[in-house]
């Protein structure tokens, strides 16, 4: 696994990125013009649903791009030039993640039942109009039920590339599309303790969006205009040792951030705020206000 590690590293510092270096639910992050966040296992199958929920979450805080590379899956080695979704993030070879840095996105997907290509809406209602045929004559010259042309022409949805060869058989032109690996997400995930609820509600009444994240280095983002995330601690023992790593990951992002807690404080680089502090708070201007004291 370091071995992959290190090959990620270098493609994103040979491409200019700055790279961040984390634990949990991401093990880099890569910023340039758009910032990714890249899980690494050996194995891909080794992913499970809780660490896809908290790498969508965090993606969806940050705007961010998440992405799987690893070696193989329990049957078989990962082949360059293909996708391999896991719970919805897109998943890879260290090839195939070279190839779509470099602008290179292939076509493919291997899931169960074989190999997939996506078919482009506009290009399938386009070549099926320039035929003169209508959903349902297409869809009995391929095969398949008018529904599942009208899905395609409404969708950008996955088909068999024996599905797809058929369609462009018929039509003459080339229907499917490249895969669609920079996805962007919407799940807030939800608060753990009661310190993070308080919290998400009093931004909430404030007029900011509140994604909660899990194994990440900080707990929760605000969402406005600008993104501020936070790091929120209960037990003072902990803050200490979070502290250190959610303020190199807060001037990494280039953000506002702020640690909240039950009753702690201390003159730090990054504001540390009480629950207390948070209770007088009545506007977003406020909180700001907190923020830059």
């Amino acid at each position: 696994m370091r071995e992959i590690k290190e090959a990620v590293k270098n493609l994103l510092i040979e491409r200019d990125y700055e790279v961040y270096e984390s634990t949990g639910c991401f093990d880099i992050a890569g910023k340039k013009d758009e910032l990714l966040l890249i899980k690494i296992l050996k194995n891909i199958d080794s992913f499970v649903l809780q660490h896809a929920l908290s790498l969508q979450s965090i993606s969806s805080a940050l705007d961010a791009y998440p992405f799987l590379i690893g070696n193989n899956t329990n049957y078989e080695k990962l082949v360059p030039g293909v996708i391999y979704e896991r719970f919805q993030i897109p998943a890879m070879c260290i090839e195939t993640f070279r190839m779509i840095l470099d602008k290179e996105f292939p076509e493919f997907y291997r899931q169960k039942g074989g190999v997939y290509v996506e078919i482009d809406p506009v290009a399938l209602r386009k070549a099926r109009i320039e035929n003169k045929l209508s959903q349902k004559q297409l869809a009995n010259l391929v095969g398949v039920s008018s529904k599942t042309i009208y899905m395609h022409e409404k969708f950008r949805l996955k088909a068999s590339i024996k599905i797809v060869k058929k369609i462009e058989k018929v039509l003459g032109k080339k229907v499917s599309g490249k895969a669609h690996v920079f996805r962007k997400y919407e799940f807030k995930g939800k608060a753990k303790d009661s310190l993070e609820k308080f919290v998400a509600k009093k931004l909430n009444e404030i007029g900011f969006e509140t994604y909660f994240t899990y194994h990440a280095p900080f707990d929760v983002s605000a969402k406005e205009k600008e993104i501020i995330i936070s790091d929120i601690e209960q037990d003072k023992r902990k803050i200490s040792y979070r502290y250190k790593k959610f303020a190199e990951f807060v001037e990494f992002l280039g953000l506002s951030g702020a640690v909240i807690t039950e009753d702690y404080r201390k003159e730090c680089k990054i504001p540390i705020i009480s629950k207390k502090d948070l209770e007088e708070v009545k506007t977003k201007k406020d909180f700001i206000k907190l923020l830059r004291n």
